[in-house]
């Protein structure tokens, strides 16, 4: 429990509204993936195991989302929230 409010505090602190209105339009999974590779930028694999998920899901999972966002706020740069890493095989 005291992990989730950590996190949900680190969001808070870390992004701007735009940003929260962005990843509020992605799937719950999908927005804790977003999180721990941008926000606590860690690595795939460590995601891997604390996800109980495969690595080619969560590319999957993190191509899938950065389209979605990309559709609905084409005006934005991608970079903004991506920082402009590419993650994606």
């Amino acid at each position: 429990m005291d992990d989730a409010i950590e996190l949900h505090t680190q969001f808070e602190e870390e992004f701007s509204e735009e940003t929260k209105q962005m990843l509020s339009c992605l799937k719950p999974q999908d927005k804790e993936l977003f999180i721990k590779l941008y926000v606590e930028e860690k690595p795939f694999d460590e995601i891997s195991k604390e996800m109980n998920t495969n690595k080619p899901v969560l590319y999957n999972r993190l191509f899938r989302s950065k389209k979605k966002l990309r559709s609905l706020f084409p005006q934005t740069n991608s970079t903004h929230l991506t920082g402009g890493t590419s993650y994606e095989k």
